[in-house]
């Protein structure tokens, strides 16, 4: 129970999603630092940081070629073309069962 008397629930301060929420934003380095964000600001701000990681991981792979482990995924595609490599992080991603 929360100190208000009442069960913590979804979007609830102290609910399980405000949890999550801090977590999240403790992860994303142009929050970590501030105090308050709303909810919104958190997300935006961690798509924001997942299209840089992606942007980031899309030059590497363009500089330095698959990891070795991607490179059986990457025999269909041209890992010079941006959506050939998004496609290749996909396959690998669904092959591992990490994403639908």
């Amino acid at each position: 129970m929360a100190p208000n008397g009442k069960r913590p629930g979804r979007g609830d301060p102290g609910g399980p999603i405000d949890g999550d929420l801090q977590q999240l934003k403790q992860l994303l380095p142009s929050l970590n630092t501030q105090r308050n964000a709303s909810q919104v600001e958190i997300m935006q701000e961690a798509a924001k940081y997942i299209d840089h990681l992606q942007s980031n991981l899309i030059c590497h792979i363009r500089t330095h070629g698959y990891p070795d482990r991607l490179k059986s995924f990457a025999a269909k595609s041209s890992y010079q073309d941006k959506d050939g490599i998004q496609t290749t992080l996909n396959s690998y991603l669904v092959g591992q069962g990490r994403r639908k």
